[in-house]
């Protein structure tokens, strides 16, 4: 008789009772089943294979697996039951599944973004900028006010430039103070600040050539202001004459200093002039040899006033008293 094909779609569902040999193959995932079932019987044999939780079947199963890749083996044994009276014969069902599989562990790891900690600490207000290199042209980065001293501190520096928008220390021991940074100057490599301070060994300060840099934005004037109020208008940013003053004619000076506190002390002269920030020299005329610069080079502020420009090193910003309105008759 010519085997018939059957494919057992319930496990209490039998297929005819006549000589059959079955084989089907299930794909799952990645595995591939391969089942050959046996069934010989004279009569009506009814074949049933059941799961291990099948009291009627007795199940032997053997599995083996590994990280990478598994391999179970799994053989059941089902017993078959004869349901007439003829002779029953025992049959076998043998099946075997080979599993391939790879099993990918994954790791799911949960990032935080790390809380950044600045190089250097704000100090007073300032906020550290940058290691910078000083201009090749000779000139220093910060052009305005300067202090030496063996106990050198990041606060102490702070302090004596608090009406400066820049500071920065150098070589261990030296404070500067600026308006704005002088051309020329450029960031270098953080590693070639490291002096530490001569009052402080945990902070750093600087090093030959290099200063460590720090800005106050508040105390940046974008414009900075002229006299208020004064009869005065500026002239420019002059430099000292040679041999002498460029205004000699009486001078001044105060840690308070401010265009208006040199206005008025110089009120009985058509000129006057504020320098070094505190400064104010009063004339009649400019001396012989002076000449007018860039404003950008007279950039210290005024002691008593940050807001206001006193000139600088070698610089004066010097005023012309205008003569007063005609009055009406």
């Amino acid at each position: 008789m010519k085997p018939v094909a059957c494919r057992v779609a319930n496990p209490n569902t039998s297929c005819a009772p006549s000589s059959t040999s079955t084989t089907s193959t299930s794909s799952s995932t990645t595995s591939t089943t391969s089942t050959t079932t046996t069934s010989t019987s004279s009569s009506s044999t009814t074949v049933s294979s059941t799961s291990s939780t099948t009291s009627s079947s007795s199940t032997s199963t053997t599995a083996t697996s590994s990280t990478t890749s598994s391999s179970t083996s799994t053989t059941v044994s089902s017993t078959s039951s004869t349901s007439s009276s003829s002779s029953a014969s025992s049959t076998s069902s043998t099946l075997v599944t080979s599993t391939l599989s790879s099993s990918t562990a994954t790791t799911s790891t949960s990032s935080e973004q790390p809380t950044t900690t600045p190089a250097y600490p704000p100090v007073q207000g300032y906020n550290w900028v940058d290691c910078y290199q000083e201009p090749t042209s000779g000139q220093r980065l910060l052009r305005g006010a300067q202090l030496a001293t063996d106990d050198m501190t990041l606060e102490k520096c702070a302090t004596f430039c608090a009406s400066w928008p820049y500071f920065g220390t150098e070589y261990g021991r030296e404070c500067f103070c600026g308006l704005a940074l002088t051309d020329g100057g450029a960031p270098a490599p953080l590693s070639e600040c490291n002096f530490p301070c001569s009052g402080n060994a945990a902070q750093v300060c600087g090093a030959g050539s290099r200063m460590n840099l720090y800005n106050h934005p508040a105390k940046t004037p974008s414009n900075p202001e002229e006299i208020n109020g004064g009869s005065s208008k500026r002239i420019g940013c002059v430099t000292e004459a040679q041999g002498g003053r460029t205004l000699g004619s009486a001078a001044t000076a105060s840690d308070a200093m401010t265009l208006e506190i040199c206005d008025n002390f110089c009120a009985g002269y058509p000129l006057w002039g504020v320098e070094y920030g505190r400064e104010c020299y009063c004339g009649n005329e400019l001396r012989q040899g002076a000449e007018v610069v860039a404003k950008e080079d007279c950039d210290m502020l005024c002691a008593g006033n940050g807001l206001q420009l006193c000139g600088a090193g070698n610089r004066v910003m010097v005023y012309a008293r205008q003569a007063p309105p005609p009055q009406p008759t």
